[in-house]
């Protein structure tokens, strides 16, 4: 098997503008760790199947719920073989028709057509890397094209949904390295970009599919006797790259990433970094990057990695330690959010009184909050405080509060909502609750004073703290000419 890069000596690729800060590269001081979140949990479900492998590729199979398994190396030759997960054992498939032994080549699944997209790729019984796409219907194999982007490998592709276009980036041409950009709508392949991303090998793309991009992280290029290492997160919109971040996971390449969309993350495992397999696990969220977990897996290069959305975990397998041990097991990810054991409670506040809602919330990692008010996220001001904590507090409470409140909980790896609660203002004199002072106040404020308990029977949804008129904390005769005063404006 031809390896790539074996044995070079190692240049972090860090951008200017991230070597200028002095320190990791990740916006961190000099020595400082990311903080893990430990809201991934990884699970070992079998280390039968597959023969252990590198240079392989996986994706999801929507239609018929099984995850996708083709070719590799498994350290003596490529391979030709296909494989089906369904979520509890392996299945060989046996087609009649099938893409010669490969390594390092690349697929995705086409949604709108139902069928894995495989391109190119390291075919050793070729002599080259054939610009061959092949197409996987759940029954056999079909050569669909010889043309389009030049034979490679170690390049890196992901399905755009909302276009129906498979995307294609960079990879290893001929001894090359590209960092062109093409795209596959089922029947043609068409150069869309030639900027963006610098040309690098090894990089990892996955689409977003609740922004409607693609993400692509890190990869490495050869500079003489060196590597650099890409540590930059760029965005692919479907005309223009732009870079979106510097830090995050270390500089890295031979990594998997897959898009979680019941978590809206893009996740990435292990990799090399310095020519050190990795196992840590990384949410990018489309602003920053997390760091999940570092349990799981043994740390690996090209080890693989697809989203099952029925089942709703990523199916990790295979990949090596670089050269050996080469791995066939089978893992899978589970991202657990928090959990709001209690909600905000309802609550009717007298106006210029203090409103408080609090929320009860546990999970794993660093909670975070964010309350709103009638669907608008709300921010400390004067009166309004905690808008970001797990208590909300308003003082002086005006009508204008009235209304419903709920606060979004979330970790690195998913985000919960609280149950609505009701914040009704009333203002002192208005014991019938109707959000006016006038006549028709005047038999409840005398029950308030004269019989409280009966009061409550009657006007369940008001607070009788309404009749302390004269705001001395009480409610008795003393209230009396305060509500008259309410009552006629005087």
């Amino acid at each position: 098997m031809r390896r790539v890069l074996t044995g070079c000596a190692v240049l972090v690729g860090l951008l200017a503008a991230s070597a200028a800060s002095g320190g990791d590269g990740d916006g961190r001081a000099q020595g400082e760790r990311e903080p893990v979140e430990d809201c991934a949990e990884w699970t070992l479900r079998t280390t039968d199947g597959p023969a252990p492998r590198t240079g392989h590729a996986v994706v999801y199979d929507a239609a018929r719920g099984v995850t996708v398994l083709f070719g590799g190396h498994d350290g003596s030759a490529p391979r030709a073989d296909t494989w089906e997960w369904d979520g509890a054992t392996w299945v060989q498939r046996f087609p009649a028709s099938s893409p010669s032994p490969r390594t390092q080549h690349a697929m995705v699944y086409d949604g709108a057509r139902d069928v894995t997209v495989l391109f190119s790729g390291d075919s050793v019984d070729q002599g080259e890397d054939t610009p061959e796409t092949w197409e996987w219907d759940g029954e056999d194999w079909e050569l669909r094209d010889t043309g389009g982007p030049s034979g490679r490998r170690t390049h890196a592709m992901a399905y755009d949904d909302a276009r129906g276009v498979t995307v294609l980036f960079g990879g290893e041409v001929g001894g090359e390295y590209v960092g062109d950009t093409w795209e596959w709508n089922g029947d043609s392949w068409d150069l869309r970009s030639t900027e963006g991303p610098s040309p690098r090998h090894s990089a990892a793309v996955a689409y977003d599919a609740a922004r409607e991009v693609t993400v692509l992280f890190g990869g490495s290029y050869p500079n003489g006797l060196s590597c650099i290492y890409y540590g930059d997160t760029w965005e692919w919109n479907g005309s223009e790259w732009t870079l979106c971040a510097l830090d995050g996971p270390s500089p890295r390449k031979n990594h998997p990433l897959a898009f979680v969309p019941t978590r809206g993350l893009s996740v990435l495992f292990g990799g090399s970094s310095l020519e050190t397999p990795l196992g840590d696990t990384w949410g990018w969220n489309g602003t920053v990057w997390s760091l999940l977990s570092e349990a799981g897996p043994d740390a690996r290069v090209d080890a693989t990695l697809a989203y099952d959305a029925a089942r709703g975990v990523a199916v990790l397998f295979g990949g090596t330690s670089t050269p050996w041990p080469f791995y066939g097991d089978t893992w899978e990810l589970t991202l657990t959010g928090p959990e709001i054991l209690q909600s905000p409670a309802g609550q009717m506040v007298p106006i210029s009184e203090t409103a408080v809602f609090t929320v009860e919330a546990e999970g794993a990692g660093t909670l975070t909050y964010q309350w709103h008010k009638d669907g608008v996220p709300l921010s400390d001001d004067g009166r309004i405080s905690g808008t970001t904590t797990d208590t909300l507090t308003i003082d002086d409470v005006c009508l204008s509060d009235t209304g419903t409140y709920y606060v979004f909980v979330a970790n690195a790896c998913d985000s919960v909502i609280s149950e609505f609660a009701t914040l009704v203002t009333n203002p002192y004199g208005d014991l019938n609750c109707d959000g006016v002072v006038n006549f028709f106040d005047i038999e409840p404020f005398v029950l308030a004073i004269t019989a409280p308990s009966q009061y409550v029977t009657e006007y369940p949804d008001c607070d009788y703290m309404l009749a302390d008129c004269n705001g001395d904390g009480w409610m008795d005769f003393f209230d009396i000419d305060a509500f008259v005063a309410l009552v006629t404006g005087g």
